[in-house]
């Protein structure tokens, strides 16, 4: 007698790979380790977030909440992945995920952190209809992770404000000179560690020796790089003194102190050459003069220290200091738009294709009224 199905029993038979295609809970484990429990205040460590899966995928958008407080804490960028490492444990696939980032410790005594990881598990079940992707979000309370930050000792009076590990270098250019010219001290400091708000000395001024503040130039990752413009004024300056200054080493524990110098200097003669100053014609001189109240405006927004163009009215040679007698460095064509970017006496400090280098204000053409002088 062949069987014969109710109404009801065949509802019942197709209700049931619903129940079969509900997703349990999600085979999730995480964790988190720091690459050192006891570091220095400002000290960079690692973090590494594990996760471990089984049978299951997740997605890559995951979301790391109740960090310690910025104040307390700071993570530096995103935490990077690392290859998925795969293996097969019995009848199970087993994923190891590990995402690194930096960070750093900003107050020191004991910190404890347990950060909640959310995320979404993907998982592929069978049903009476076929296969298909269910997806679950998930929230893992991560085991806790104690800190003990220790303070920095008592810092220097030459301490930068640097912590980490570093490599330093500084060097002065040109060494030899004419009494007069325009020396860079360039220090250039790069390693891995806290590199922010650094103060790095300057070459203090002397009787015979003119110096500027210290100013900072681009730099690339994890480096910094400064110059200090320094003159001296006389053949009897016979060196540029040392600079000496400390950072924390965190491998060490302990502060290091770097000097430099002093940086010997080499005196040539002057060049004799003879420079054709450039003497404007009755139509510029006409035009000069009735510009007058433009080149003050040029000139008072120099000397409030705001960026001004103008144009070379003939062909000068910028010289490495504000003289005649130091040495040309590069050529502007004549009616080349130049920046101007700080005044000593009658010299401007000019920019031209990436060089810079003095010039006598002389040789700037002065801007007509109908000029816009605030546009530029």
């Amino acid at each position: 007698m062949k069987p014969v199905f109710t109404l009801l029993s065949i509802l019942i038979f197709l209700a049931q790979p619903c129940l079969y295609a509900q997703l349990p809970e999600a085979p999730i484990e995480a964790a988190i380790a720091v690459s050192s429990t006891s570091p220095f205040v400002r000290q960079t460590f690692m973090i590494t977030l594990t996760i471990i899966t089984r049978d299951i995928d997740i997605r890559q958008q995951l979301d790391l909440a109740e960090l310690p407080p910025p104040e307390q804490m700071v993570i530096l960028g995103t935490f990077e992945p690392h290859p998925i490492e795969r293996q097969i444990n019995g009848p199970n696939r087993v994923e190891t995920r590990r995402y690194q980032a930096r960070a750093r410790a900003l107050q020191p005594g004991p910190a404890s952190f347990s950060p909640v990881l959310r995320l979404t598990a993907q998982r592929r079940v069978r049903s009476f209809f076929g296969s298909m992707i269910e997806e679950n979000p998930v929230s893992i309370r991560i085991p806790p992770v104690a800190l003990t930050v220790r303070p920095l000792p008592p810092p220097p009076d030459d301490f930068c404000g640097a912590v980490g590990t570093f490599s330093v270098d500084v060097e002065v250019a040109p060494t030899n000179v004419v009494a007069g010219d325009l020396l860079t001290v360039t220090t250039r400091l790069a390693g891995e560690g806290f590199l922010d708000n650094l103060r790095i000395p300057a070459v203090p001024e002397a009787a015979l020796l003119k110096t500027y503040p210290v100013k900072e130039l681009p730099g690339e990752p994890q480096q910094r790089r400064f110059a200090q413009t320094v003159i001296p004024k006389s053949e009897a300056v016979s060196a540029i003194p040392s600079v000496s200054f400390s950072w924390f080493d965190t491998p060490q524990g302990r502060y290091v102190t770097h000097t430099a110098g002093p940086f010997p200097l080499q005196y040539h003669d002057a060049s004799t050459k003879v420079i054709k100053q450039f003497r404007p014609d009755d139509e510029i001189a006409r035009q000069t003069n009735g510009a007058n109240g433009a080149t003050a405006r040029w000139r008072q927004r120099l000397g409030e220290g705001r960026h001004v163009t103008v144009q070379c009215a003939s062909e000068t040679e910028p010289r490495l200091a504000p003289s005649f007698h130091s040495r040309a460095t590069f050529t502007i064509p004549a009616g080349s738009t130049v920046q101007l970017h700080e005044r000593h006496g009658e010299w401007v400090l000019v920019a031209f294709r990436g060089n810079r280098g003095w010039i006598h204000d002389e040789f700037l053409l002065a801007l007509t009224p109908e000029q816009n002088v605030d546009s530029l």
